[in-house]
């Protein structure tokens, strides 16, 4: 009957390249096999820290390019396929990394499992052979206490600038998706997103456009850092005036199966007898091409004079068509 083989000799004889096609195949049955079957957990922590990475570097990249460039990365099935490879090629990467330590650890330094172990038992074995056993001891003795501070040190820096990094951007994170809540809550803007129509809010990179809606692409977009008291500047009168382009934009259809895309001045009854204040016409005129002088001055109208259920109003009876 042939000699049970030790743990030592189980993991000396592993390949880690094996492990990692296993790891990038069945990770979730893959990783805690070896760590019951080898008693060895770092293979599966390494694993899980860089699945854990990635995915917060993920989400960091998703909320800055839906800030800057109003973009959700998650409508992509193309970059949702990436990020999907991108988390198991790096479990097996690392996972093989990790394997090759341990072989290597059971290979040549027995029982060591941690790699400050290893460089001091390193140092020792150097030592005996130049200058005995009595150098041995003096270097081990030596080697513990300056390596020792500066391991503690690193992961106290380590954690430090990682559990910074974390709380600023979750904080930042928490803090824009409270403002969106918010401005997604306006009534108005509620109205908007029931037909049908994109609602995006952007956070950076917004030159002087405190907001537009794309007829072709039925989009409504709020942009959060150009708003401030300047004159009409609100979010509420962005919105307002941006809901009314919608309604421009329905009033230039007759049903759903019409071209969309352009908008026409849709000479409410809301909206007789309205006109704007001479600087009102200035600012058209300073802002918009002379062929949009008539539905943005519709707009601006709507967006001082009209309430918010007024508006509503004018989208409950443009917006809808009948079968």
């Amino acid at each position: 009957m042939p000699a049970k083989k030790d743990l030592q000799s189980i993991r000396a004889n592993d390949s880690p390249k094996q492990w990692a096609v296993w790891f990038l195949l069945f990770y979730p049955l893959a990783a805690p096999i070896y760590a019951i079957t080898r008693r060895n957990w770092s293979v599966l922590t390494n694993t899980l820290a860089i699945s854990f990475a990635i995915s917060i570097l993920w989400e960091i990249a998703k909320f800055i390019i839906k800030s800057l460039w109003s973009y959700d990365i998650d409508t992509n099935v193309v970059l949702d396929l990436l990020f999907t490879l991108t988390i198991w090629i790096g479990i097996s990467v690392v996972g093989f990394y990790s394997v090759r330590q341990v072989v290597e650890q059971a290979r040549g330094q027995g029982p060591a499992s941690d790699p400050l172990d290893a460089i001091t038992l390193r140092s020792a074995t150097l030592k005996v052979n130049v200058s005995g056993a009595s150098k041995q001891r003096r270097s081990v003795q030596e080697l513990i206490p300056k390596f020792q501070p500066l391991k503690g040190r690193s992961k106290i820096i380590a954690f430090v600038l990682g559990g910074f990094f974390i709380v600023a951007f979750g904080s930042y994170a928490i803090y824009t998706s409270t403002v969106e809540a918010t401005i997604k809550s306006n009534p108005v803007l509620a109205a908007v997103a029931a037909t049908g129509t994109t609602i995006q809010i952007k956070h950076f990179n917004c030159g002087v456009t405190y907001g537009y809606y794309d007829s072709g692409s039925d989009t409504l977009e709020v942009c959060t850092a150009v708003h401030d008291d300047q004159l009409f500047s609100s979010k509420e009168s962005t919105i307002r005036h941006e809901a009314w382009h919608l309604v421009q934009a329905c009033s230039a259809v007759k049903s759903k199966d019409d071209e969309w895309g352009n908008l026409v001045v849709v000479d409410s009854p809301l909206l007789a007898g309205k006109k704007l204040t001479a600087d009102e016409e200035q600012y058209i005129v300073d802002n918009y091409n002379k062929d949009s002088y008539g539905i943005e001055s519709e707009a601006l109208l709507a967006e001082t004079h009209l309430t918010d259920g007024q508006i509503i109003q004018a989208i409950d009876e443009k917006c809808y068509f009948t079968e």
